[in-house]
């Protein structure tokens, strides 16, 4: 049964409110998360615990429970000389890996290429979506 620091193993899709598939993990390639580590959001844990291997379950997480609301804010227009070596590299309706001064990575969607440079959307691509999940769990240590 799950518990707050069971190690389990899913499988899942995910799909947003208007039945679109928008991720899933073969049933064949569980994937393993800690729970109680922050690995899966914690509306998401809450709904898992008490389940065993073989159990199924439908959650419904919104964006607050999520990634958040979709925010103007974080699309920005990164100037070509910023983005060393970008010709011809970066491609418009592209995602974008970047490393900020610090190393942190962030990745991005390439909206638009100007004279001026980048226009890249950080926002998370279901950023302000509810989503459903069906989850079976397949093991539990």
């Amino acid at each position: 049964m799950i518990t707050k620091n069971s190690v389990i193993k899913i499988c899942y899709s995910a799909r947003s409110l208007e039945g679109e598939l928008l991720d899933a993990t073969p049933a064949n390639e569980p994937l393993t998360f800690n729970m109680g580590k922050g690995e899966l959001p914690e509306e998401m844990e809450k709904n898992l615990l008490g389940l065993k291997p073989g159990d199924k379950k439908k959650v419904i997480l919104t964006p607050d429970m999520l990634f958040g609301d979709w925010s103007e804010e974080n699309v920005l227009v990164i100037p070509k000389s910023h983005i060393p070596d970008a010709d011809g590299q970066i491609q418009k309706n592209k995602f974008i890996d970047l490393r900020d001064n610090q190393g942190h990575m962030y990745r991005g969607f390439v909206l638009d290429i100007t004279d001026e440079g980048f226009k890249i959307d950080f926002n998370h691509p279901f950023a302000g979506r509810t989503i459903e999940y069906d989850i079976e769990i397949m093991s539990v240590e």
